[in-house]
């Protein structure tokens, strides 16, 4: 099969001296000879128009480039964040063949520019993509504070033009842990709010699983008031009082420490089963809202009624292995080409604690197999659970892309 991929990898400052050394490395590294196609990530200390600059500089005219905003970037051979780490794809070859939309305007309505970008994505391959990567930009400072994106209502705009394919992942872009807004690199131009939609087309197929690293830490408990993504009660009492008393905390000491901590499952498979990972949703915190004793949630779609537990922490580092090892088992008899691993900033060491990086593991897994990895930190992660494609909370999802043997 006559297709190439190659990655690059840059820590300059200078943005478009960045973009135009990766993009060359890529190249290079790949043997691409046409390309097709380039994903472009780095932090928000560069500047999109001059990353976008620099890479069609090399690239030329008639490459399609999409990318945007990552808080770090993850190779074969390096693992960085917070800094000037700026990665890419570069895609090639007379077999090479995929579709691409975008659409701008998230911060007015995420479902209704899904239903947009459905619609620009089902002009092709008779009204059903396959193989579909998202690309959206979580960060909203449009009313001149910090919210999120919300994929839930995306992927329900989506969903109105056609059925998500179990092929499906995505994230949430963001440049830094603060919240930076960014722009997205969109073929020609840049723009802000923007979401991307890539639907790869045979030969080439994506293959995924999910690693939440995250297990029930005891009972299910039902929400029983919420209005979008605040959840106000938890068993028909406020919902910090009840998280400080599953946690054993003083809340009016520890409230402030439930953001980005307190994460809660919603189990898809069966209710007392033994646990198994990729039956469960998890929703991170995005704050503890003390005046009304409510946690706002990364997502709004933990409606009154629905059934949670919360999760305890546990990445285990030799699940990772283990995960990605029976990914290989699942894409024979055809042959890896590509990792693509989408990986949430709050699972790296400096933020979660650990001692050694997670996504160490999949660098060693792409090494061992011998095909080019990317990496990328990211806001929110997006993928299957009970093949229904879901946004998912400090998860890592693993992408590998194969061609037949």
């Amino acid at each position: 099969m006559d297709i190439q991929i190659g990655v690059g990898y840059s820590e300059q400052a200078d943005s478009f001296e960045a973009a135009r050394y990766m993009v060359e490395n890529a190249i290079n590294e790949g043997e691409v000879q046409q390309p097709e196609l380039a994903l472009l990530f780095a932090t928000a200390r560069h500047d999109e128009e001059k990353l976008r600059q620099g890479a069609r500089e090399v690239l030329g005219e008639d490459c399609r480039l999409y990318g945007g905003q990552s808080v770090g970037i993850i190779t074969n051979e390096n693992l960085s964040y917070d800094g000037f780490e700026a990665g890419c794809v570069v895609f090639g070859g007379e077999d090479f063949s995929m579709d691409s939309a975008h659409a701008v305007g998230l911060s007015t309505d995420e479902a209704q520019i899904g239903e947009q970008l459905g619609r620009e994505l089902t002009k092709w391959q008779g009204g059903q993509p396959q193989n579909l990567l998202l690309l959206y930009d979580s960060v909203n400072r449009d009313q001149g504070y910090f919210q999120l994106n919300m994929a839930t209502p995306l992927l329900e705009g989506l969903r109105k033009s056609f059925d998500l394919p179990e092929e499906t992942a995505g994230f949430g872009m963001t440049g830094d842990m603060k919240g930076t807004p960014g722009k997205q690199i969109l073929d020609n131009s840049v723009s802000p709010q923007s979401v991307i939609g890539l639907s790869f087309k045979e030969p080439l197929q994506m293959h995924t699983c999910i690693m939440h690293g995250c297990v029930p830490g005891g009972a299910y408990h039902t929400i029983t008031k919420s209005e979008g993504a605040t959840i106000y009660e938890i068993d028909n009492k406020p919902a910090l009082e009840i998280i400080a008393e599953l946690l054993d905390h003083d809340m009016e000491e520890n409230w402030r420490d439930y953001s980005f901590f307190i994460t809660l499952g919603m189990n898809r498979g069966e209710k007392y089963a033994d646990f198994r990972e990729e039956n469960y949703v998890n929703r991170l915190c995005l704050k503890a809202d003390r005046t009304n004793k409510a946690l706002v949630m990364f997502e709004p779609d933990l409606k009154a009624g629905t059934e949670v537990q919360l999760m305890r922490r546990k990445l285990n580092f030799d699940y990772i292995t283990e995960r990605s090892a029976d990914l290989m088992q699942q894409i024979k008899p055809r042959r890896p080409v590509f990792a693509f691993y989408i990986d949430c900033a709050g699972r790296a060491s400096a933020y979660s604690g650990m001692e050694e990086e997670e996504a160490a593991r999949i660098m060693m897994m792409a090494h061992e197999i011998d095909i080019p990895l990317l990496g990328v930190y990211t806001g929110v992660e997006i993928g299957p659970v009970q093949k229904r494609i879901e946004p998912l909370d400090w998860t890592g999802v693993l992408c590998v892309f194969s061609l037949p043997e």
